[in-house]
């Protein structure tokens, strides 16, 4: 199937493309030959194909719930993962009026 240069047209606008007349044709002759090969793959009888199945579980395990109690962290536990100074127990950030 060869596609024609006003459909190739369409295609470039819906993909927002500018093409040049050149371009159009390029594309023309390349997108015709895409479709012109699924043609032929599609014409491959593949009722007889066994045994494609894929390798791995289609579900795959998940790892179970599990709550950890663990103590909340004290302020100074959190003050010390700030990567801004910290000046009298307070994050100090960068002054913003200049």
């Amino acid at each position: 199937m060869s596609l024609t240069q006003e459909q190739i047209a369409h295609i470039a606008r819906l993909s927002r493309l500018s093409l040049s007349p050149e371009e159009l044709e390029k594309y023309r002759t390349d997108l015709s030959s895409v479709v012109d090969y699924v043609e032929v793959l599609s014409s491959v009888p593949s009722e007889s194909l066994e045994g494609i199945e894929p390798t791995f579980p289609s579900v795959l395990p998940l790892r179970g719930d599990v709550v950890k109690e663990k103590p909340d962290p004290t302020r100074k536990e959190l003050l010390a993962r700030s990567p801004q100074r910290v000046v009298a127990d307070q994050i100090a950030i960068p002054n913003i009026m200049g």
